[in-house]
């Protein structure tokens, strides 16, 4: 199912009219009609709300489901290159998943690190620049090991 089928069954299972998911999520109940007709898309920050609100996953709203029958379809499309890289990648993930490790790039990729503030008035503090050198110094730590091995 899509958005707008999945958004007027989880309200009809939760018991609520338009005016009722509309008032729940501050807007007018013509925005939840749109969205249920297919109109219009929420934005994340209500599909996540709402997600909340029925005790279900924004992916169960919005209908980003990996069933083994997608991935297949998928995966047969791409030519056989491109389905070694895909079995390789899916690999490599599952082994840093079961190690929960953090993965260093291949010696052609570029990964980056980065930290983000939510809005212009969030300030980090000295504990922040702390723990993030700690954890920087801590990847360096590891890169060199990991590149000593080979």
């Amino acid at each position: 199912m899509d958005i707008s089928q999945n958004i007027k069954k989880f309200r009809k299972e939760r018991g609520m009219t338009q005016k009722e998911l509309a008032d729940y999520l501050e807007v007018v109940p013509t925005t939840i009609s749109a969205w249920e007709l297919g109109r219009n898309k929420p934005l994340m920050d209500k599909v996540t709300i709402m997600a909340n609100l029925f005790g279900v996953s924004t992916s169960d709203i919005v209908g980003d489901t990996f069933t083994e029958e997608n991935i297949n379809h998928i995966f047969s499309q791409l030519d056989d290159t491109r389905q070694v890289k895909v079995l390789n990648f899916a690999k490599k993930e599952l082994v840093e998943q079961n190690k929960k490790i953090i993965s260093y790039p291949e010696e052609n990729e570029i990964h980056t690190f980065a930290a983000h503030r939510i809005d212009e008035t969030q300030k980090a503090t000295d504990e922040d620049r702390k723990r993030i050198h700690s954890i920087l110094d801590d990847l360096d730590r590891k890169f060199d090991e990991k590149n000593k091995k080979r």
